[in-house]
């Protein structure tokens, strides 16, 4: 026993004494978390933070809509959401840097102040300045690529439930976040990577020609309130552009990127998460379901209602409830039937039965569509003339008091000459002495100079100017086609398929989505209603149904025949080009789908709903793909 109690404190002493040297070599603090190590990661997360808070502040689910790549910089370049992009960027990138220069070694030489010496005053110290220039620079290049690819979108599932799902068909149209991110993380690490290079290869250029002195001025101004420095130091000629400073400005800003890339994903993810919550409906568990989602469906008149308020965040919290209501809506038709009858059976309520309303405002969404096709096909008509009175037109002749003038030319007519001298006296002379209508403008006008010019050459001259001036006209045309086709003139070029895409969504932000959400959910509640609807109501609006649809499937036919195609849509070659339009595509492969489900459920009760032969026939055919059958 002896023996054993010897060797415990053998073995006990002996424990402790290795630990006693790992905490002598901070091996111990460099893990525990509440340490610096804790207080670092502490801080770190603010720079998350400041992203976190830029994506709900300018969140949103729509496209952005519009016919150029060039229209869309136009439109979001002098914005207040450029300004917060760029603000918030620049503070995390800040925060970072700070975090990061407190954080590094004295070896690092990254101190504001390189400390006074026997033979030397206190200095401040470039290499830092250098160093939150460049994680600065990192935070205008994350700015400009978060506004170009849109950063700000959610991007929801077009299509959100399977056409008809089997037992044991996962229905679910979102894949789980982690699972996911698992997914895109070597793709987000490579594209940091490539971020950071291209950036920080370009950074020294730009800090010695962009930052250098101001980054170099505002910093000794305040350094002077901390420390005792000069009251003047002048800047160095060479920028301290040391091969270990250009790595750290590399890793620094390569670790930035992929927390900003990290932080971008998963919000992207976890908020384009279907609404369903434990099995159910997001809004199951509320006093008013019915209710709350009657409010998310028309929460597009509450928006223009709050844009009156400065709260951009709460604008873009109703636009996601919006998205979410109607993504909810398709759930609830296909995969609940209790709550899906609950919509059939509740008609007493303010506005109208819950059926109604819902109907309202799915045929709203497609409805809108026939509107925006009519509107871009309608041709621009000309603007009356302004009415004169009828005293002015026709006013009451004076006496005549001496004969009337004569009608001819004053001057002999001359022998036609080629000189130059004549021909400009000739052009000269000619000036005013032809009348002119009243409110035809001042002979002097340029437009009417150049043409009296013109006419004033002789016939050989005028037939070789007009040849020379169409030669101009065409080489200056093919030019400019040449330019356009090339890749400066691509942000230039409005094609069909960006013109589709603005008829069919609508702007400024539109989403494809909530239509094919709308068409489905009332077409599988009008399937449903047939054993479902205890009152009988939806049957009477079957044929409202049909001929929406029907009226809206032909219009976009019509609309990607006759499609306006501009001059800078040089990919376009004949008509065949215009019908490959994604979104006008994707919305009639929707309204066949469910044109077909109601005509299959509806088609032998046509005759008691008042449907006609020929609306039948209409529909059918509507509800036929023309390309399938050719």
């Amino acid at each position: 026993m002896w023996v054993f109690n010897s060797a415990l404190e053998l073995l006990g002493n002996g424990l402790w004494t290795q630990i006693d040297l790992w905490i002598e070599f901070k091996g111990f603090w460099s893990w525990f978390p509440i340490s610096r190590t804790g207080i670092r990661t502490l801080l770190l997360f603010i720079p998350a933070l400041a992203a976190y808070i830029l994506r709900v502040a300018q969140m949103h689910v729509g496209a952005r809509v519009t016919l150029s790549p060039f229209d869309t910089f136009r439109q979001y370049l002098i914005r207040y959401n450029t300004i917060q992009t760029l603000g918030w960027y620049a503070f995390s990138a800040w925060w970072f840097s700070e975090v990061y220069i407190w954080s590094a070694s004295d070896d690092s030489n990254l101190n504001w102040v390189i400390k006074a010496t026997s033979w030397d005053r206190p200095r401040l110290n470039e290499r830092p300045i250098y160093l939150t220039s460049t994680l600065l620079t990192f935070a205008i290049v994350q700015s400009f690529l978060h506004l170009f690819y849109d950063y700000d979108r959610v991007s929801f599932p077009v299509t959100k439930t399977a056409p008809q799902p089997s037992e044991g068909q996962s229905t679910q149209a979102t894949v789980p976040p982690l699972v996911q991110l698992r997914a895109d993380m070597p793709q987000i690490f490579s594209r940091a990577l490539q971020r950071a290079i291209i950036t920080a290869t370009a950074s020294p250029l730009v800090y010695a020609i962009f930052f250098r002195r101001t980054a170099w001025s505002w910093t000794y101004f305040f350094a002077k309130a901390v420390w005792k420095l000069p009251k003047a130091s002048a800047l160095s000629a060479i920028p301290p552009l040391h091969i270990l400073l250009l790595l750290r400005g590399l890793t620094s800003g390569f670790m930035l990127l992929f927390l900003w890339e990290i932080v971008n994903q998963t919000f992207g993810l976890y908020v384009a998460q279907e609404p369903v919550k434990r099995g159910k409906p997001l809004t199951e568990g509320s006093r008013d379901p019915n209710g709350i989602l009657l409010n998310g469906l028309k929460s597009r008149k509450d928006v223009t209602k709050v844009r009156e308020l400065p709260k951009i965040p709460m604008l873009l919290v109703l636009m996601i409830g919006q998205a979410f209501a109607f993504w909810e809506l398709v759930y609830i038709s296909q995969r609940f039937p209790v709550r899906r009858r609950s919509f059939f059976e509740d008609i007493d309520r303010k506005g109208g039965s819950t059926w109604s309303q819902i109907l309202a405002a799915c045929l709203g969404e497609i409805e809108g569509i026939n509107t925006r096709i009519q509107e871009a096909l309608r041709s621009p008509t000309p603007a009356p003339a302004p009415q004169q009175p009828q005293s002015a037109q026709n006013p009451k002749p004076l006496p005549r008091i001496a004969p009337p003038l004569r009608d001819d030319k004053v001057f002999k007519p001359t022998a036609p000459s080629h000189s130059t001298q004549e021909m400009i006296g000739n052009f000269t002379k000619s000036i005013g002495q032809d009348p002119l209508p009243p409110g035809s403008g001042s002979p002097l006008d340029p437009k009417r100079l150049i043409q009296r010019a013109h006419a004033s050459l002789p016939e050989k001259r005028q037939e070789a100017l007009a040849k020379e001036i169409q030669n101009a006209k065409l080489t200056f045309d093919h030019s400019l086609v040449a330019v356009i086709r090339s890749y400066i003139g691509h942000p230039f070029r409005r094609t069909v398929q960006r013109r589709a895409a603005a008829v069919i969504l609508g702007g400024p932000l539109g989403d494809l989505g909530t239509i094919v959400d709308a068409v489905d959910a009332i077409a599988r509640l009008a399937v449903s209603s047939l054993t479902e609807d205890p009152f009988g109501k939806v049957q009477a609006d079957v044929p409202t149904i049909i001929r929406s649809y029907t009226s809206t499937i032909n219009n976009i036919e019509t609309f990607k025949e006759k499609v306006p195609v501009d001059w800078t849509d040089v990919e376009f070659v004949g008509r065949e080009g215009a019908r490959e339009m994604k979104e006008a595509d994707l919305a009639l492969e929707s309204l066949r789908a469910a044109l077909g489900e109601v005509l299959k459920g509806f088609g032998e009760y046509a005759d008691d709903m008042g449907m006609s032969i020929g609306d039948m026939r209409m529909a059918r055919e509507a509800a036929t793909d023309a390309s399938v059958t050719r």
